[in-house]
């Protein structure tokens, strides 16, 4: 039923989404990570607060929604990786939770959390590599060229 409000050319393919995904993911680590804050703007007379997200938390979550969408195409390598950086996850929460909060221990914890993500996401390429999944594409790359 929701196909009947999806033009043909708004149709986007499983590997399309990925595609697109990867390059969210490589523009936000190519820019330098901080946390969330809130920034007064001005506009006119009028001002108002506006949030800038936490870049550290929407890498990781980027990641984590990345290794959701390719769930399916797991294979043995992946879902120990996985496996290793849930268990990873979990152990820097047990470890923060028995402490006293501060700037510090926050800033520490999302940084340790970057690296896990950052390996888990080297572990989705390796994937996309061993099925290939990306050859294609470069394939019809290459042929709209002639």
């Amino acid at each position: 039923m929701s196909e009947d409000f999806i033009s043909s050319k708004e149709k986007v393919s499983f590997r399309e989404i990925v595609l697109a995904h990867l390059k969210k993911i490589l523009e936000i680590s190519t820019s330098e990570f901080r946390g969330g804050y809130t920034k007064i703007v001005y506009s006119g007379n009028t001002s108002h607060k506006e949030y800038v997200p936490n870049s550290r938390k929407c890498y990781i979550q980027s990641i984590e929604a990345l290794s959701d969408v390719l769930i399916a195409y797991f294979d043995k390598e992946m879902k120990k990786a996985e496996e290793d950086y849930n268990k990873k996850n979990e152990t820097l929460k047990k470890e923060k939770e028995g402490k006293k909060s501060t700037k510090n221990l926050k800033i520490n914890y999302q940084n340790k959390r970057v690296k896990l993500a950052r390996k888990l996401f080297q572990e989705l390429n390796l994937l996309l590599n061993r099925k290939q999944y990306l050859k294609a594409m470069v394939y019809a790359e290459e042929d709209d060229d002639e």
